[in-house]
């Protein structure tokens, strides 16, 4: 059968499904009844297709070509499809493509731009927005557009568990895909929105104020003037090229108060790693308490190091 309905086998025929088979080639194995129509095939030629099992239905209107074994992009390529002109991939599965979660294919979400009628496709999770899509809370990740993971943590904190909130944004620092700047301005862009105070809570370690450490120090420095167990120290040192914040060298214990937004950068992860080796390799002890630990159990941090001070050679 061909653009005319013609027997297979007959040259048009041969050469109009070299056309699918070429276009589908280009798309991860797949194509959508949009795009045979514009090869120039009927409806009725494309049922004809599918009976003869040449198009095989992945959603409605959308067919993987030959046969249905389909890799993860086959699969994101057909939602894409499904979705239409302009839709993006979001939540959950935004955060699985950037490798930032866990991808699930039997739940892909997508979110439709404005003024986009909510298709009827089976396996996909449609989500609509009012509001005009910023340019800057989407971007192409290997071929396929996704929410950044700014925007992802928005989207999860109307829904999602506070856990599953705070792995996205461990995980996306983990990955060098965090980026405490472009969080802030999505929580400014979205400040009003059901989750994002929610998400200020999740992610007040996260956040970039500019005050923090000092803030975190007076409140180590009052702490420490009230609690006579533990010794003096020396503050802001330099001990064999390295600034320490707290040092007791007589114990040989060196306290990082980590008060910055959490890894400001991947470098600064990496430096504190050299940092806590480097200590290590001088025969020191350090210990990292960051603001979110001294907030939440501030017991447990003074417990902690009294208990490295007590490990004294």
């Amino acid at each position: 059968m061909g653009a005319r309905g013609v027997e297979i086998g007959a040259p048009e025929a041969l050469k109009s499904m070299r056309h699918i088979a070429k276009l589908a080639e280009r798309q991860w194995g797949v194509v959508s009844i949009d795009q045979l129509y514009r090869l120039g095939f009927s409806r009725w030629q494309v049922r004809n297709l599918v009976m003869r099992g040449f198009l095989h239905p992945i959603h409605e209107g959308i067919y993987a070509v030959g046969h249905k074994r389909l890799t993860h992009r086959g699969y994101l390529t057909a939602a894409a499809l499904a979705g239409g002109p302009g839709a993006f991939f979001s939540h959950r599965t935004a955060a699985g493509i950037r490798g930032v979660g866990a991808l699930d294919l039997d739940r892909i979400e997508l979110t439709l731009p404005v003024g986009h009628t909510r298709p009827r496709r089976t396996g996909l999770v449609f989500h609509r927005t009012t509001n005009t899509i910023d340019p800057l809370e989407v971007a192409w990740v290997d071929g396929f557009l996704c929410a950044t993971v700014e925007r992802v943590a928005i989207e999860l904190s109307f829904q999602a568990e506070d856990d599953a909130i705070s792995r996205l944004l461990a995980e996306s620092v983990r990955c060098g895909h965090f980026d405490p700047e472009r969080l802030e301005a999505a929580i400014r862009r979205h400040e009003g929105r059901p989750g994002v105070g929610r998400l200020k809570q999740i992610a007040d370690y996260y956040r970039p104020l500019p005050d923090r450490k000092s803030e975190y120090e007076r409140d180590w420095d009052r702490e420490h003037a009230r609690r006579p167990e533990i010794p003096p120290c020396e503050r802001n040192v330099i001990f064999h090229g390295w600034e320490l914040d707290c040092h007791w060298p007589e114990q040989k214990v060196a306290l990082e108060l980590d008060g910055r937004h959490f890894h400001t950068a991947q470098l600064d992860f990496e430096k504190d790693r050299r940092k806590d080796t480097a200590l290590q390799i001088l025969q020191q002890k350090p210990m990292r308490a960051s603001w979110w630990m001294w907030k939440r159990d501030k017991e447990a941090v003074i417990n902690d190091l009294l208990t490295l001070l007590a490990m004294s050679d």
